[in-house]
Parts: structure tokens; sequence; C-alpha cells
């Protein structure tokens, strides 16, 4: 892997009930994606309180939908067009891509470290894979001849810097969808970057960064690389709230040599284009037919775009700055992973010595594997976590020694039908209960 240079810059929530009449419609086609040193997608055992939070695969895990991933070019406007296989030409029109995530969400019930409403948590690092595809080196300024330096602004959001709305569509008029954008009274239209971010991260990209491209029709091929970058930025618990533990970030792209209205700045079919120009790009995941359910306001994980109608702040439907992923007829996700920790596991019911039991989860479950129990122990005990149906049967015990210290207890739940549970703990002298559903 090239190295990496970073420079950093130091730089209430809505809700609006609009209706949408269908999906948009955008399906383009999935090219072949190599990674160098692609290592990022690797599985560990349950270690409580860390872990990457990678909404695309934890999707794909949860659902089993086979999702695709292909590179989506960058620009700061339309003049670029691209050329598929079959001779279709379309306006580059994607501007700023990016994502919200939400750490609750029940996707994530495999992750080594999925939070509870009582998890304050700090948002360590992201990492994403990037194609900087290089066709022009230098460029004419005045009467010199100087080297091309483009730039790449990532930006990142906290709770506050978000806003958080609602919609329907007029096929279900009756079922609200929610999705949350960096705050859209702070972005400005003709920068592509956004006031109400906590951090901007800039990267200059030269010959140095290249990757490189095997044109080859439906099946070209991009080679990409894994960028990391720290974020550093503590979230704190708000179980109030719905919205209150949100984060985001978006990603934008300003080549210096500008393209000129009209040209093809990459051609899948062979046909003639212009290789003069450099693209940026980014790996987002979809597949036709792929609904991600946002009715659950507290499960707010979407792609965040600015394409081509919305660039200079126009609203296309009630849709004004930013779109989500969702409404478009190919679900789209954005392939960013956040790195999160925890060193609280949201216990309540505390008692004068530091026991402490808290909220199970994922709550509501719709996995037939198991769901978790957070403890907190002052000292080694011998834990019993009892779980009963509404009837007051006991339908499943786990028990086992375990140190002081803040753990999950995993409980099986195959074999357990749907409905509601209470769960019991007992460590010594300590006892507490909480509830749980079943789907």
């Amino acid at each position: 892997m090239k190295r990496i240079l970073l420079s950093i810059l130091g730089l209430s929530l809505l809700s609006v009930q609009a209706q949408v009449q269908e999906k948009i419609n955008h399906n383009y086609p999935q090219f072949k994606i190599v990674v160098k040193n692609d290592n990022q997608k690797t599985s560990s055992k349950r270690d409580i309180g860390t872990g990457w939070f990678d909404y695309a695969n934890a999707y794909n895990d949860f659902n089993g939908s086979g999702l695709a991933s292909s590179v989506y070019f960058i620009q700061p406007d339309t003049n670029l067009y691209t050329v598929y296989d079959d001779g279709s030409k379309y306006k580059t029109g994607f501007h700023i891509l990016g994502r919200i995530n939400d750490a609750r969400d029940e996707v994530f019930e495999n992750n080594p470290a999925r939070f509870s409403k009582f998890n304050s948590y700090s948002w360590d690092s992201i990492r994403f894979t990037q194609f900087y595809v290089r066709f022009a080196d230098s460029m004419k300024v005045g009467n010199q001849n100087v080297a091309i330096v483009d730039t790449v602004f990532i930006q990142y959001f906290k709770p506050d810097g978000l806003d958080n709305k609602a919609y329907f569509y007029q096929s279900d008029p009756n079922k609200s969808y929610y999705y949350s954008c960096p705050k859209i009274a702070n972005y400005n239209p003709k920068t592509r970057l956004n006031s109400a971010a906590f951090k901007t991260d800039t990267i200059f990209l030269t010959k140095q960064w290249a990757d490189s491209i095997s044109l080859n029709g439906a099946q070209t091929s991009f080679f990409g690389r894994n960028i990391q970058a720290p974020v550093g930025v503590n979230i704190t618990a708000n179980d109030a709230s719905p919205n209150s533990m949100l984060i985001g970030h978006t990603i934008t792209f300003k080549p210096m040599k500008k393209p000129t209205l009209g040209d093809t700045g990459i051609a899948y079919n062979g046909s003639t284009w212009n290789k003069k120009y450099n693209l940026y790009g980014v790996r987002l995941y979809s597949k036709t037919g792929v609904t991600v359910d946002n009715s659950v306001q507290t499960a707010q994980n979407n792609a965040v775009i600015t394409n081509f109608q919305l660039v200079y702040g126009q609203t296309i439907s009630i849709w004004k700055s930013y779109l989500p992923g969702t409404v478009f007829t190919n679900t789209i996700f954005d392939g960013t992973d956040y790195h999160l920790t925890t060193n609280t596991l949201g216990v309540k019911n505390s008692d004068a010595n530091g026991n402490a039991l808290g909220n199970v989860y994922p709550n509501p479950s719709r996995s037939a594997n198991e769901v978790f129990v957070p403890v907190q122990l002052k000292n080694n005990e011998t834990v019993v976590i009892s779980v009963y149906d509404v009837t007051g049967k006991l339908v499943k015990t786990i028990s086992g020694d375990y140190s002081a210290g803040n753990f999950d207890v995993a409980v099986p739940t195959s074999g357990m039908s749907s409905g509601v549970y209470s769960c019991t703990m007992t460590a010594g002298s300590f006892s507490a209960s909480t509830k749980f559903i079943l789907n």
C-alpha cells in the first residue's frame, strides 16, 4: 500500500413528514473491483466494547441479500459524462457520498460491540476504499506547466450536526420512513462543504496516489486502496431521543483541472473518449430489489448522496441537498466502516456495590440465534441468567463464573417462540430484571 498523507483541518433534530411518489430510477451496472492489501473485512471473536461497524456487510449477512459492489465516481459538477457498455451516456452525477451510522441497529447483532441506547461511546476512526484514476499529471496555469494536485475532503458530523426527517410513499401512506443527513441549512452548494461538520480532513492527491484501471467493457476492473483516518470524538448516550447517537460523514472531490462541458470522463464500451481528467470514486454496495426498512427511527444507516439534481441546493420531489440511499430503485449502501468503542455497557439497576444489569440487545430481535445481556460485576461472582415467558414459566437458564468487570452474557434463543420475555440476573446477593421481545 502506498503511503497515506492526511492533513487535518479544524473546522436540533428536525422532523418533517413529506410524501414521495416513487423511488428514483438509478441502476448503474456493476464492475469488478480489485483492492490492494484488502484486509479490512476480517472477522474476530466477540470483544465487548470495541469493533468496526460495517453496515453494508452486516446488512448482507443479516438478510442474505447478496449485495454487489461498484465504483461510484464523484465530480463537483455535471460536465463529465460516463458511457456504458451498451452505449448509453449519463452525466457523472454524484457530487457527495457518505453515510449515517446508528450503532443500535439490529443488523449489527453479530458485531463485536453492538450498543444500546445507554451506551456512550467514542468514534475512533473510519476506513473505506478509494479509487483515484489519474489521466492528467500537469496542466497550464498562465504560461507555466504545473503539477496537478487534486483534493478530497472528508467531513464528520456528530448528532447536533444532523437533520432527521420522515417521509412516506404515496403507495404506502400509512408507513413512515426515516433518514438523516448533514444539516441542510449549513450546506454550501458552491464548495460542496457543510459548516455543521465538527471536523474536516483534507487529502491532497498527487501522481503518487494514482491507482489503475483495466478497461474491458462490462468486465472493466478498478484498482483501489484502503484508507483509514482518525476521528476521535465522544458521543454521549441519551436514551430520551431516538436520534441522539447518530453520527455521519461525507466525501467530496475537487479536481484541480476542471472538466469541459460535454466531455466523456470514462467509457466502458471502448468508444473514443477524453483521457485528460482525473477521477475519484469510492466503493458502494447495491442490489436491485433490496429494500432497507427504515420505518424504525432508531435504525438509520442510509447512504447520503448529493447528485446533479440537488447539487445547487435545488429540490426534487421532497429532497433538497441530500438524498438517502434508500430512495433509489437499487438501494445504495456506503462502503465506509466506523470504528467505535465504549467503556460502559449502559447498565442500569446498579446497587451500592457496583453490580448492575443492562438492557438486553438486540431488542426487539428478529434473530433466531441469541440475544446478549450486559452485566457489571464489582467482584468475581457466579452469574445466573433466568429467562421467563409471559406466563412466568422458566424457559432458559444460563450460568457461569465471571471475573469482575463489564461483559455480555449470550443467551441462545433458538426454539423460543415470538413474544415478550423477562430476564433475571442474580450474582451473590444482587438480583435485577429486564424485559425483551422476540419477533
